[in-house]
């Protein structure tokens, strides 16, 4: 499986990465398409976080195109019959979309995350393991409440991500 692209903050004057995906948890979020399979949820983010608010400041991603759609045939197998078919496949086609082509309310600053209570988790220090989702020494944790920073913390992995937790370091 190869590495997942990573989210970009801009916080203090700095740029960070996180595999946190603020933007999954938007209650109006359209279907996405893959952009290849560097990055399967279909977008990639660019987030600002100014005055002690997130925002969504730049979007890269694909959509499905309205009407258009590809048509492949594809070989399958009948296991009952134990025989070869082909089959007629319609695959959505991707169309590039931007922040405003999304999100046609944002605004000069971007799109404010309203949506998002809970934490965003930026690696630090040294790499511990290193694989799919590198495991950093600590971790910058912001947590947001209502896309208001309300908590800013400096953790260890473990408290990071402790067992327990489906998010990804």
């Amino acid at each position: 499986m190869t590495n997942q692209n990573r989210e970009t903050f801009f916080y203090k004057g700095e740029e960070l990465q996180s595999y946190n995906q603020p933007l999954r948890s938007h209650p109006n979020l359209p279907e996405f398409l893959p952009l290849g399979s560097f990055c399967w949820r279909g977008y990639n983010g660019t987030w600002n976080i100014k005055n002690g608010k997130l925002y969504l400041i730049d979007l890269y991603a694909h959509v499905k195109h309205p009407t258009a759609v590809n048509i492949k045939q594809c070989l399958r197998y009948n296991l009952e019959q134990h025989d070869l078919y082909y089959e007629m496949v319609h695959e959505p086609v991707a169309v590039k979309a931007t922040l405003k082509d999304v999100f046609p309310e944002s605004g000069e600053n971007g799109l404010f995350a309203y949506w998002l209570t809970g934490k965003i988790n930026f690696g630090q220090g040294d790499i511990m393991l290193r694989g799919m989702h590198n495991k950093y020494e600590k971790y910058l944790s912001l947590r947001f409440e209502n896309g208001v920073l309300a908590e800013e913390q400096v953790l260890t992995c473990a408290e990071a991500y402790s067992p327990e937790s489906e998010e990804l370091p």
